[in-house]
């Protein structure tokens, strides 16, 4: 069983369960709400969030995961929540972010980075959880702009979106990477691409399909 260290004392996001031990107060982080929290149980062996941590977040949705990153960043880390829907973005910030400063919403398509503004200076994490074609595309684009070198992905695809090895080693398929429109290989002439297999170092990959089909995490450091 996961928990988290209550940031704000009292309050829950989405009907999880709190535990008081030793004078503090806990929530339970439930792995079958939470690709993250699936792929600590599964083994994750590095966990860069941390205290005082700069998080962006792609594809924040109601904040289920979001709200517990929050706590163990506190009250000194940030993380820019990135969601493209109005909808969910209002059901985010009644819930969610109304209580807890350190997350900060931005409405936008995670496709146009350059339009964020909110963000001052490079984050330690990029965390994607895009159910978008260019899923692979947009993490990039994220990366390149705003996570500092040395800095972490953790990217949850489709597992049948790369080719699996035993360990640690994988590729991601060609077939996923290509460019397919026009518009994008003509940006792309005017733009330095960053690639997941030259500009990171993979560190592992965790296939999540007992509590998320069909989908794997990848844990990548980037190397600029």
């Amino acid at each position: 069983m996961l928990a988290t260290k209550n940031l704000v004392r009292g309050n829950r996001c989405y009907n999880e369960r709190l535990v008081q031990l030793n004078g503090e107060e806990y929530r339970i982080w439930k792995h079958y709400r939470s690709k993250l929290a699936a792929g600590i149980i599964h083994g994750l062996e590095i966990l860069p969030i941390i205290e005082k941590s700069r998080i962006l977040y792609l594809g924040v949705s109601q904040g289920i995961t979001a709200s517990h990153i929050s706590d163990m960043i506190g009250p000194e880390g940030i993380i820019y929540a990135v969601e493209h829907s109005h909808e969910t973005a209002k059901k985010l910030q009644e819930e969610v972010t109304s209580k807890r400063k350190n997350i900060k919403p931005i409405i936008m398509d995670a496709a146009k980075p350059s339009q964020y503004q909110i963000i001052d200076k490079k984050v330690d994490v990029v965390y994607v959880d895009l159910d978008q074609p260019n899923e692979m595309e947009i993490a990039m684009l994220n990366c390149k702009m705003y996570l500092q070198v040395g800095g972490y992905l953790l990217l949850m695809v489709k597992t049948r979106l790369v080719d699996q090895y035993e360990g640690k080693k994988f590729i991601i398929n060609e077939k996923y990477s290509l460019v397919n429109t026009i518009e994008e290989k003509n940006r792309q002439k005017h733009t330095e691409k960053v690639d997941l297999k030259v500009n990171f170092e993979i560190l592992q990959q965790i296939n999540l399909a007992d509590f998320f089909k069909e989908y794997s995490m990848i844990v990548a450091k980037y190397l600029g």
